[in-house]
């Protein structure tokens, strides 16, 4: 079986749109050409969730773009600690990547 990838970081927050009842935020690839990841919508009739809505998507646009930096980061760590007698750090390092990939 294939294993099928995400589409490549960095991502970018898009286009907003309003049609009839409903508020979109779209989230796009960064890369060449324009490439649509997601949406993020909301009831156009609310002015709170319109923002909340524009809000969640720069929020997962910087989760996403800063994951894979994220994952390097707590690898180092983890490889300092473990060498220098800093097991609960360690541990918690290792908690990190079990979270990771049980969300695969």
């Amino acid at each position: 079986m294939t294993e099928i990838k995400h589409t490549p970081t960095p991502w970018k927050v898009g286009d907003s749109k309003k049609d009839g009842m409903s508020f979109t935020k779209q989230i796009e690839f960064s890369g060449m050409g324009r490439t649509s990841i997601g949406f993020v919508e909301a009831p156009s009739s609310s002015t709170v969730m319109m923002n909340q809505a524009e809000a969640n998507a720069e929020f997962i646009v910087r989760a996403c773009n800063a994951h894979e930096d994220n994952l390097k980061r707590f690898a180092r760590i983890r490889q300092i600690a473990e060498g220098n007698g800093y097991d609960e750090i360690a541990e918690i390092c290792n908690e990190a990547f079990s979270q990771e990939s049980q969300a695969q």
